[in-house]
């Protein structure tokens, strides 16, 4: 664990994530965390506030993902609607692939505040 609930609260000052779900949003959020710095902090290197912050930054925005994500599918189920088109008027999806990009991009945006790609966590070269 790169950042427990209290350095969630007290340090980081985060509010968004109960303290029940925080063991699953900070696992996933390490794991992302480990994607983008190649494994460096599982294998020794330093876990520094800027890591234990990145951890919290991106659990967060997984939070709000998957809470505004639960919210729309409920809906769209809630309305059976699986396509539509209106007078000219039309929605559609994105698909899934295009759908975890987007995800993976805004769990990057909100590491690199803490860890930006100059980081040398984050140097992908030999």
């Amino acid at each position: 664990m790169y950042a427990d609930y209290d350095y969630y609260q007290s340090t980081y000052h985060g509010t968004l994530i109960p303290e029940a779900d925080w063991p699953h949003r900070e696992r996933q959020a390490a794991a992302f965390i480990d994607h983008i710095t190649f494994g460096r902090l599982r294998h020794g290197w330093e876990i520094t506030t800027d890591a234990q912050s990145a951890v919290c930054a991106v659990a967060e925005k997984l939070q709000l993902l998957d809470t505004n994500m639960g919210m729309q599918v409920q809906a769209a189920r809630a309305a059976g609607i699986s396509t539509e088109n209106t007078d000219g008027y039309s929605v559609s999806f994105k698909s899934s692939a295009e759908a975890q990009q987007a995800r993976n991009s805004a769990l990057l945006d909100a590491a690199s505040l803490w860890l930006p790609a100059n980081e040398p966590l984050r140097y992908a070269g030999v």
